[in-house]
């Protein structure tokens, strides 16, 4: 032991000369040796013997073992360090690390966040997650590109729990800040709001996101990749400072769109960063479920789960969305039966299409994902008039496990024992159409004269003027959420559009003769 500590305080020796030799500076430094001074600390963080990399403490959320359940607590420099020197052109910070973490980011995680206001506003710079890390150790390292500049930077560690599996937690130790007279860090790319759960667009899929860089951004673009066919690109339009605009065009409802953002920075290095890849099923989106977890249950023989929907439009359901459960501790997942339902007296009525086996999604590494159905093939079957419908599962042979969530929409249905019941639990079973009069091949859409919309940009008034009776109006954001919607009977309208926010949005109008959507934007 003695052999091994002399060799790794030789190869920090050798690493600080390095470090100088092509203008690195440290800027902070801390082995948890000294105490937990350079630290404020909520909740169980400080230090322990039981875990180190060198040579005999390390920081971790619970010293005393497993982490409690329910916990939002913070280990959180006292001190930030000022990279206002005009010198400094890109900075960086790296710890060792180890963690055994309850898997799914649904359930606990370790963010690992950086800050130059106290952490009024953050950026993520890192997640941790997942049981068994705990060996080896492994050095993990971010740019603070997008701080340089600032004169109190700081980086803090944030555990959350929820209440119910906990295990040992996270250590890190040598943690260590540094900055460069060289411009050799990538820009920062903040994307605050991927998609979730493949909630995407019925139109354009249309996303901002902060491109933050010393140097300035040479170029910015989506990569994206529409049903595994070859990569595309679309150029990041600069709005104002560091916000930059992303348009995916629209696609064919019930398409899985990849994508990812790469952004480049205006230094002779040409720092380059690109983020994980993200996907989405184009088409309106329709859920009533809390995404919160509450509970899983198992589904035996015999059982069954649904959930109902209420359509508003003449429309073709393309998707069915199952969330699933598994983990470590319990056995796999049996297939189940997908089905869509009419509507009967007491819930599900009869099959709209023949029940089908489907094999859930969830895997130990990935708990609770959703199980996409893809229900494209049922185009004749599933394009609906306007009314209730039920998706869900019935289990031919046990067990399947499936998420819920508090009861608040009261849209689900168990089946037990023959019967159908409401649930006491929504289920997190969810649905995307083709939204209303998109991709039906009827009379009242093929030969539509849109409706006449001014001005475009507009920021007070949205005037709309159609040759045909406008029946309905609705708003809807690039999120695929509804924001306005009237019913007006009359040839010529208008929107107060002062009380939405500036940007993307598709207004729909419905005439006599159909549904037609256009683009607006909001300033």
């Amino acid at each position: 032991m003695k052999k091994i500590t002399i060799l790794r305080l030789f190869i920090a020796l050798l690493t600080t000369m390095s470090l100088q030799l092509i203008g690195q500076t440290v800027e902070f430094e801390d082995d948890f040796e000294n105490g937990s001074a350079n630290w404020d600390l909520t909740g169980a963080w400080g230090l322990t013997d039981a875990q180190s990399y060198s040579p005999t403490h390390s920081m971790t959320d619970s010293p005393g073992g497993n982490y409690s359940a329910n916990q939002n607590t913070y280990c959180t420099m006292t001190t930030g360090v000022d990279l206002s020197d005009p010198s400094i052109l890109s900075a960086s910070v790296s710890f060792w690390s180890i963690y055994d973490i309850e898997t799914s980011i649904d359930f606990d995680w370790v963010k690992v966040q950086a800050s130059d206001d106290d952490f009024a506003t953050s950026a993520n710079l890192g997640i941790f997650n997942g049981e068994g890390n705990l060996d080896p150790w492994i050095e993990y390292s971010y740019s603070l590109g997008a701080y340089v500049g600032s004169s109190n930077v700081k980086v803090r560690f944030y555990f959350h729990s929820d209440g119910g599996y906990e295990v040992d937690g996270i250590y890190f130790d040598d943690f260590v800040i540094t900055s460069s007279d060289v411009d050799n860090a990538p820009p920062y790319i903040g994307y605050d709001n991927p998609p979730t759960f493949y909630e995407g667009s019925l139109f354009d899929y249309v996303f901002m996101a902060q491109l933050i860089d010393a140097s300035g951004i040479q170029s910015s673009k989506v990569n994206y990749q529409v049903e595994g066919g070859d990569w595309q690109i679309g150029d990041g339009v600069n709005i104002s400072g560091d916000d930059y605009e992303f348009t995916i065009p629209y696609q064919t409802p019930g398409s899985m769109v990849v994508f990812n953002v790469e952004a480049t920075d205006a230094s002779a290095n040409n720092n380059t960063a690109i983020t994980d890849d993200y996907k989405y099923i184009t088409g309106e989106y329709m859920y009533y479920d809390d995404p919160e977890v509450a509970f899983y249950t198992n589904l035996l023989a015999g059982d069954g789960s649904a959930v109902v929907f209420t359509l508003e439009y003449h429309t073709q359901i393309v998707t069915g969305l199952i969330r699933n459960y598994q983990d470590q501790s319990l056995p796999p997942n049996k297939n189940f039966m997908f089905h869509v339902w009419g509507e009967g007296a007491n819930g599900p009525g009869d099959d709209l299409i023949t029940p089908f086996e489907v094999t859930p999604a969830a895997s130990p590494a990935d708990p609770n994902p959703m199980t996409v159905v893809d229900l494209r093939a049922y185009s004749a079957e599933l394009s609906m008039s306007p009314g209730d419908v039920f998706i869900g599962i019935t289990i031919p042979e046990d067990t399947v496990k499936i998420t819920m969530a508090n009861l608040i929409a009261n849209r689900s249905f168990a089946l037990s024992g023959g019967s159908w019941g409401p649930a006491a639990y929504d289920f997190h079973f969810r649905m995307i159409t083709t939204g209303g009069g998109v991709g039906i091949d009827d009379n009242n859409t093929t030969e539509l004269e849109s409706a006449i919309m001014f001005p475009n940009p507009a920021t007070d008034v949205l005037y709309i003027d159609s040759k045909n009776e406008i029946l309905s109006l609705k708003v809807v954001n690039t999120a695929g959420q509804q924001v306005y919607s009237k019913n007006i009977n009359l040839l010529k309208t208008q929107i107060d559009v002062n009380n939405l926010q500036a940007g993307i949005y598709f207004v729909q109008v419905e005439t006599v003769n159909g549904i037609s959507t256009k683009k607006i934007i909001i300033k």
